[in-house]
Order: C-alpha cells, then sequence, then structure tokens
C-alpha cells in the first residue's frame, strides 16, 4: 500500500511493481529503473521538525498559577469520538470552565453547529443545556490559521485560555507529506495562536504512534520485566528520530518535537498519548478503533 502513495504515476508505480518482481534485475526492461526512485516522496520528518522549530515564535506570554475565573477554550476536533467526549467533559465543568469554542470543518457556523450536535446525540451525550456555553466555528485543519479569518483569528488570540489541540487526520497507510498540513501545521498555527495577545497554556492530544519501533519495543519490555513501568513520559523520543514507519506517527513525533522546543521558550501546557480509544461503558456507545466506525447500541 506505501508504494501507491510513494510512486503516484502509473509509470512509476508499475516500475516499482517491475522491480518487486524481478529484485535481482534479470530482466532487460531499462527504462523502468529510471523512472521509480526520483518520485518517491520524502520521509524525513525529522529534518522537517528542525525545520519548522526555525519559524517558532521566540517567546510565550507567562502563565502565573491558576485562573481565579471560569476559563475560555479553543477545542479542534469536537467531531470526532474522543472529541465529543472532551467536549462532554469541558462543559460539565461549570465552576472552571466558561465556555468552549469547537473548531470544526465546515462551510459556516450553523453547519458546524449542526455537525457538533449530530456526532454527539449519536453517542448518546448531547446536552440540551450546552448551547449556552458552546460555540462552533468553520475552519479547517489543512488551511494556514486553521482555516479561519482574520478577524476570528484575532478575537481567539484576545479571548482562549487554553487551546486543546485534538484534531488531526488519523490514517495508518497515508505517508506524512499528505498528512503534514492537517496534522503539523495545525500544531504551529496553535502554537503561534498561543504566542498572541493574553497567556494560553496548550494540551496536544498525540498518540502512542510516536513509540512505535525497535527501540521501544525493547525498552518497554526489559523495564516491565524488571518490575519498571515503561517508557517514562519525560522521554524525548529521540530514538523516533528515523524509525517510525507511518506518516500518522511521524506526524505526531513532528508536532510532540515542535511543542517541547516551543516549551523551552515559555510555551505552557501538556502532551496527553491516548491508547486505544474502545469504548462508553455508561452510555452504550462503541467505538471500532481499526475502522473508525461507532454502534450505538
Amino acid at each position: 500500500m506505501q508504494s501507491i502513495y510513494d510512486y503516484p504515476t502509473l509509470k512509476a508505480f508499475s516500475a516499482e511493481l517491475d522491480r518487486a518482481l524481478d529484485p535481482q534485475g534479470r530482466l532487460l526492461q531499462s527504462d523502468s529503473q529510471a523512472d521509480g526512485t526520483a518520485i518517491k516522496q520524502d520521509r524525513h520528518y525529522s529534518e522537517d521538525a528542525k525545520n519548522l522549530a526555525s519559524k517558532l515564535p521566540n517567546s510565550f506570554p507567562s502563565v502565573n498559577g491558576g485562573s481565579e475565573r471560569p476559563l475560555i477554550v479553543l477545542l479542534t476536533g469536537a467531531t470526532g469520538f474522543l472529541g465529543a467526549y472532551i467536549l462532554r467533559d469541558l462543559l460539565s465543568r461549570s465552576s472552571s470552565v466558561h465556555h468552549v469554542i469547537a473548531h470544526v470543518r465546515a462551510k459556516d457556523a450553523a453547519t458546524a453547529s449542526a455537525r457538533v450536535e449530530q456526532t454527539c446525540a449519536a453517542y448518546g451525550i448531547w446536552g440540551s443545556d450546552w448551547k449556552s456555553r458552546l460555540e462552533c466555528i468553520a475552519g479547517d485543519l489543512d488551511k494556514p490559521n486553521l482555516g479561519l479569518s482574520a478577524d476570528m483569528w484575532s478575537r481567539l488570540a484576545t479571548e482562549v485560555d487554553v487551546i486543546i489541540h485534538n484534531g488531526a487526520r488519523v490514517h495508518w497507510v497515508t505517508p506524512y507529506q499528505n498528512l503534514r498540513a492537517a496534522n503539523v501545521l495545525s500544531t504551529m498555527a496553535a502554537i503561534e495562536l498561543a504566542s498572541k495577545e493574553k497567556p494560553k497554556q496548550v494540551v496536544f492530544v498525540s498518540s502512542t504512534a510516536v513509540f512505535e519501533g525497535e527501540h521501544y519495543n525493547k525498552m518497554s519490555d526489559e523495564s516491565m520485566a524488571a518490575g519498571g513501568r515503561g517508557i517514562l513520559e519525560t522521554d524525548d523520543l529521540t530514538a523516533s528520530t528515523q524509525s517510525l514507519a507511518t506518516g500518522y506517527g511521524q506526524s505526531k513525533w513532528t508536532s510532540e518535537f515542535l511543542l517541547r522546543e516551543s516549551g523551552k521558550r515559555g510555551l505552557s501546557g501538556t502532551i496527553v498519548r491516548p491508547g486505544y480509544i474502545l469504548g462508553d461503558s455508561i452510555a452504550g456507545s462503541e467505538f471500532c478503533h481499526c475502522c473508525r466506525k461507532v454502534f450505538v447500541q
């Protein structure tokens, strides 16, 4: 499957098939050897991370302790299964969360609101009293500044206290370059937004895919066998610099790298890596992690 993305033209893909069928090069089909490799996509996500890090803000406004007033939270990815439950959790905190602004891929705010309500209703968690504290805005993670207008961007910079960046394209075959805009550049936008106007905290929802590879598999097995606790959260993920095989894992690793670099410059926040997301034992919603479908009993 990876070859389809690495060699996206018919000529290059057929050349790759020829190589796979004739790995020793014994057949005399000379021009198929030349065309394939030039089209192969760049996978050096770690180099991209370093290049993007050079464009990060130099400093961030300081967040001083806990706020005494209820917070305004910007949430991306509210129409996903995990995002819907994050939204429910936020809106259940009436004493600490004043208002939630949900960033949704949609043509306008009305469509965005309808998507969120329909999603939460399908999971059996929609609350009719949410509307007074929930605002949905239309945007797009693939686009600069999260696909928001200049006026909305400026307003968020002025009002928001916490950014929960949960939105992403999740795909286990699509290569890094195809996921870069939605997963990595959107994180850059969230970081940029956090550097503007008032102090903000950033919560980034990542993935255990950043640990995939022989090094961390071995480290985890050895630690658990010795009675340890596996991989420490303080690990800087240096061992994943070259070893990650999936574009999704690479995009999350790059985003984490950018956030850690921003932390060195004063950004306040945290990285969360959920494990398998299986369902809700109370509401009766079951989530199929492998095919991204939800079943409501």
